[in-house]
C-alpha cells in the first residue's frame, strides 16, 4: 500500500488523491450496446409492475425508484442499548418513532426477552 499524505486531522493533503488513476474506463463498444439497450431495459421493468408475482413487482418498483431518486440511505445511525444490544434507527423515522423503538428495546432488553 502506498503511503497518502494526509493533514494533522487525517484527511487527504490539499491535491492528493485516493485513486489517481480515476475510475475504471468503460469500454466505449459496450457502452453503446447498452445505451442503444436502455429503452427496451426501461420499458421491461415499466411492464414488470404489474407482475402477477407480487415480488417481482415490488423490485421493478424499487428499480425504478432508485433509478429516478436515488437509493435511500437506510441507516442514519446503531446505537447501543442495555447489554450492548444494537439498535437500529433508520432515515426515515421521525425522531419520536425512534425514541419509541429505542424504549421498546431498552424494556425489551430489561425483561430478558
Amino acid at each position: 500500500m502506498t503511503n497518502i499524505k494526509r493533514d494533522s486531522a487525517g484527511h487527504f493533503a490539499p491535491g492528493v488523491s485516493a485513486n489517481p488513476g480515476g475510475r475504471m474506463k468503460i469500454d466505449p463498444e459496450a457502452k453503446e450496446i447498452l445505451k442503444a439497450a436502455t429503452p427496451r431495459a426501461a420499458r421491461r421493468l415499466v411492464e414488470m409492475i404489474d407482475s402477477k408475482s407480487e415480488k417481482i413487482a415490488i423490485v421493478a418498483c424499487n428499480s425504478i425508484l432508485d433509478r429516478i431518486l436515488g437509493k435511500p440511505e437506510a441507516i442514519s445511525k446503531v446505537e447501543l442499548s442495555g447489554e450492548n444490544q444494537p439498535v437500529v434507527l433508520f432515515r426515515w423515522m421521525t425522531d419520536k418513532e425512534a425514541s419509541t423503538i429505542t424504549a421498546q428495546n431498552a424494556e425489551i432488553n430489561s425483561k430478558g426477552e
